[in-house]
């Protein structure tokens, strides 16, 4: 649901109706407004960083029917009778307050004043208080924002000229970038007033922006800080040589701390990236000008415990171009974390198509649903045979044929893949293994064994975070390597496997995994409505690893 940008812009959100402030304590109640990332995947020294936008969850905050935002400066500590107070060491400051959206979610920034350290966090709606919940507070932490407002995908990144990048406005080896978050640290300066002329400069952490698998070159022209708005900071930095592709990870480390993982699009000549699974001629269409829809299936069988299956159904315009984020570009990992921040629906401006209530998988091993999420347009099932002690059933050579019945955007279709042969073994990751996270990994297998050794294949790991008693996941995340196979290894730097939280353990297992496959060719289907439909198919091996 939520348009991290619109915290400076004041956008409308959609939220939930409530009537008293409680904030939320079965999640974290506060976040990074750009990352969203909860602190428990961000290691030691993460939280919540002086001078920077948080968002903050739960119910009753202000009016259930409102969106109220901040329209002028100087900025309030008072916002449609809502406010914010941060405790910390005895030391109470007041949250500038940015926007109250539909009583379930306050985005404010964090006084610069605020200790740092474990204090407690306090909504008052009305003159009624809401109970404190825990804030941690840290010097600095940084979040980026990103064009789906998930954190994920395309970061907010832009030209020296506010070109927004995408697959169809690149970056080049060697153009100056930059990219918007929040979280660098504290300012001196009056934060309820825009920043004074002549105040701006690097903020003191040391900051390390990593494009593609290194970190981009320092160049003088460099800037980390804040930018013309309360709490939002940008950064500048150089598009490394060596670097190409429409999903090239970027990432920054603000002190001791990663932030979230988000793409740029770079290409060595021209305007548009060519390895999106989109295609060079849905590409060029938007190049100029013109919409597309575009639906992508996926079949993927052996990668965690279950099989699942996903699709989604989407319509782009130039402006949503850079909202067409697939996976990672070849040589390159990126990690996606999860924290679960609690029934909030998916933002409703993502360009999604309706392709019905559900969509119907049907093969040798049984009949299975792919539910549509929020917003229509993105189907998910988790695939498990019915009476059988097995959780597999897609396995390799049996046909699998998908139908969806047709809705408000996408016409009735049918299509039938049969799953690819098994191949990709790691021969160095066997089950039970302990991996350090602050050491380079090179995982090995037989490039013979793939069914296109001359292809790519996906490297893929996950760590879950479990509560106190082990006995529930509460945050996870993800690896995804997009690796070419010929080499038979790839090296995962540390500085990624070190975005993955330590591993809990469960019936004395780690919880954490590594899986290595191949996607076959993508084959097509039509349906009214779309410009291409693609279905992929893959099959894993999968390890029981723990990372430490």
């Amino acid at each position: 649901m939520h348009r991290r940008l619109a915290l400076i812009m004041s956008l409308a959100f959609l939220g939930a109706a409530a009537a008293q402030p409680v904030i939320r304590t079965n999640q974290p109640p506060v976040l990074n407004a750009a990352s969203y990332v909860g602190p428990e995947l961000l290691g030691s020294g993460a939280g919540v960083a002086q001078g920077s936008i948080f968002a903050l969850f739960g119910r009753g905050f202000g009016d259930a029917n409102a969106f109220t935002p901040a329209l002028t400066y100087p900025l309030q500590t008072t916002l449609g009778g809502v406010s914010v107070d941060i405790t910390v060491g005895g030391t109470t400051t007041h949250a500038i307050m940015l926007n109250v959206i539909y009583g379930v979610q306050i985005n404010a920034v964090l006084p610069s004043a605020t200790p740092v350290g474990d204090g407690t966090i306090t909504v008052t709606y009305q003159n009624q208080p809401s109970a404190p919940a825990p804030i941690h507070v840290v010097a600095n932490s940084f979040g980026i924002f990103a064009a789906n407002s998930e954190g994920q995908g395309q970061a907010a990144a832009n030209d020296v000229s506010f070109n927004a990048n995408s697959i169809i406005h690149t970056f080049h080896p060697g153009d100056v970038a930059i990219i918007w978050g929040t979280g660098l640290g504290p300012v001196s300066w009056d934060e309820t007033m825009p920043p004074p002329n002549g105040s701006l400069g690097n903020l003191p952490a040391p900051v390390t922006v990593y494009v593609g698998n290194q970190p981009a070159p320092a160049a003088a022209s460099d800037y980390h800080g804040r930018s013309s708005y309360a709490g939002l900071d940008q950064i500048v930095f150089t598009v490394p040589s060596g670097v190409e592709g429409c999903y090239v990870p970027v990432a920054v480390k603000a002190g001791a701390v990663l932030s979230n993982f988000t793409t740029i699009a770079v290409s060595s000549t021209g305007s548009t990236c060519s390895d999106s699974i989109l295609g060079q001629d849905l590409i060029d269409k938007l190049a100029a000008g013109q919409s597309v829809s575009f639906g992508w299936v996926r079949l993927e069988g052996g990668a965690y415990i279950s099989d699942f299956a996903s699709a989604s159904f989407n319509r782009f315009t130039p402006d949503t171009a850079k909202m067409a984020s697939f996976g990672v570009s070849q040589g390159y990992c990126i990690t996606t974390e999860y924290t679960y921040n609690g029934p909030f629906p998916n933002d409703s401006t993502l360009p999604t198509l309706d392709a019905g209530p559900q969509l119907t998988l049907q093969g040798a091993t049984g009949t299975f649903q792919l539910s549509q999420n929020y917003p229509a347009g993105s189907y998910f099932g988790v695939l498990q045979a019915s009476g059988s002690a097995t959780t597999r059933v897609l396995y390799s050579g049996l046909a699998f044929t998908l139908t969806g019945p047709g809705g408000g955007d996408i016409g009735a279709f049918s299509t039938t893949r049969t799953m690819p042969v098994q191949g990709g073994q790691m021969t160095n990751i066997g089950n039970y293994n302990t991996r350090p996270r602050n050491v380079d990994l090179t995982v090995t297998w037989d490039a013979s064994r793939f069914t296109n050794p001359n292809g790519v294949a996906t490297l893929g790991g996950l760590s879950e975070v479990l509560t106190a008693d082990g006995t529930q996941t509460t945050a996870f995340a993800e690896l995804q390597c997009t690796v070419p196979v010929a080499p038979g290894q790839f090296t995962i730097p540390a500085w990624v496997l070190s975005s993955l939280p330590p591993s809990g353990i469960y019936l004395a297992r780690p919880t954490g995994y590594m899986w290595l496959g191949q996607y076959d060719t993508p084959t097509t289907f039509t349906a009214t409505g779309l410009d291409k439909g693609l279905i992929s198919a893959a099959e894993f091996f999968l390890n029981v690893v723990g990372y430490q």
